[in-house]
């Protein structure tokens, strides 16, 4: 169990969001370091934090360098770039978006 770092909810199971206040929960291994923050992806996109995370992989805060924009860019977990039917959904996700 944990706590939300901003109003001090008891926190119980994986939540995303804090279910008193709201507030962006984000879970980590501990003591492992996310490889992709800091790193430029396909030349355009600057990932600079952990928003979240599911099933299907996780979600970045990143900056397009090219437009000077944040943006928010999943990624898909390596696991799952086989299946077609997750990769078809991800897809018609991104599209929808």
């Amino acid at each position: 169990m944990m706590q939300c770092e901003k109003c001090g909810q008891e926190i119980r199971g994986r939540p995303n969001f804090c279910p008193s206040c709201g507030t962006s929960i984000t879970f980590s291994r501990a003591g492992s370091e996310d490889p992709l923050i800091g790193r430029l992806i396909d030349g355009t996109y600057e990932v600079e934090s952990l928003v979240g995370e599911g099933a299907m992989g996780r979600v970045y805060r990143a900056r397009n360098i090219q437009l000077r924009k944040q943006v928010a860019l999943k990624i898909l977990r390596s696991t799952l770039v086989n299946d077609q039917t997750v990769v078809k959904r991800f897809e018609r996700e991104a599209q929808a978006a």
